[in-house]
């Protein structure tokens, strides 16, 4: 019986959902880029990458353009005007060099050991946008606008805790 329970936390703590590609051609972030995460869920960010013929190279992170963008963590006012509040946006990841692979690790906790990590509360939402132009290094800083207008670079993750959580929370289940 311990065990399976010791089984059953690993597993629960150890979960990945889908990664997020953020490059302007990415499908996803033609329409509004929604996810739902559960709490202790990890989510991995990649950078846009130039192509590459190297057979260990993973495709998905190739994009056509704009390979030079920050992604920060926003309140709900900078992610529905594209424009940064330098006071509250958090800065996740820039990505500045299109020749090499790239990724964020996120994972969605509420207490985070690290004094400088991340923390996430159960149903709540947390935006993510990229103000940056993308063409070069010159525009990778930029506080408005940028690629967040142009091609829709946001999106938009809520928490909730686990299934197993919730009923907890309720009660056992009759």
């Amino acid at each position: 019986m311990k065990t399976a329970l010791l089984f059953l936390i690993a597993v629960e703590s150890s979960r990945v959902i889908e990664p997020v590609y953020w490059k302007v051609d990415n499908k996803k972030f033609a329409t509004q880029y929604e996810r739902h995460v559960q709490l202790q869920t990890k989510m991995d960010i990649f950078c846009p990458q130039y192509s590459s013929a190297a057979e260990d190279e993973d495709p998905r992170t190739f994009s056509e353009s704009h390979h030079f963008q920050t992604i920060y963590m926003v309140d709900e006012d900078s992610y529905n005007l594209c424009r940064l509040n330098a006071a509250k946006a958090i800065k996740i990841m820039s990505c500045e060099q299109p020749l090499r692979v790239k990724k964020f690790t996120m994972k969605f906790q509420e207490v985070n050991p690290n004094p400088f990590g991340l923390e996430f509360h159960a149903d709540s939402n947390y935006y993510f946008i990229s103000t940056s132009m993308g063409d070069d290094l010159g525009g990778i800083s930029q506080m408005n606008e940028g690629v967040c207008k142009s091609h829709s670079m946001t999106q938009d993750s809520s928490s909730q805790r686990s299934i197993r959580g919730r009923r907890e929370a309720r009660g056992p289940a009759r």
